[in-house]
């Protein structure tokens, strides 16, 4: 099958050609029509959108009093921040999340 599907190939050079060609041009058009949107809609003056999931318990590697490593199930969450690339600089969000993140785990768990 396989050997008969590039004779054919090889032989209708042309065809295989204007048939890539079609099928590429109706890759553009759906892709350009498509009704995702993947990115989010800023509101003047908004510039950024902080993401906050769901806390869960996940395995992860913790830090024992004694320096020794260990895997424990500890509670995380997922922080995304999406920012207009014109108004904020990336090395800054960087930062910021960073900042959070670092604060988030240094507070205490309600007991």
């Amino acid at each position: 099958m396989l050997q008969a599907l590039v004779h054919f190939s090889l032989k209708y050079r042309g065809v295989v050609v204007v048939l890539a060609c079609i099928l590429l041009g109706y890759g553009l058009y759906v892709a350009s029509n498509a009704k995702l949107d993947v990115f989010p809609n800023f509101v003047q003056p908004q510039v950024a959108i902080l993401d906050v999931e769901a806390i869960v318990r996940r395995p992860t590697v913790v830090v024992d009093p004694s320096g020794e490593e260990r895997i424990a199930i500890a509670p995380m969450c997922v922080l995304g921040l999406s920012w207009d690339h014109r108004a904020l600089d990336g090395v800054l969000a960087a930062q910021f999340l960073g900042a959070l993140r670092k604060r988030l785990e240094s507070l205490e768990e309600p007991a």
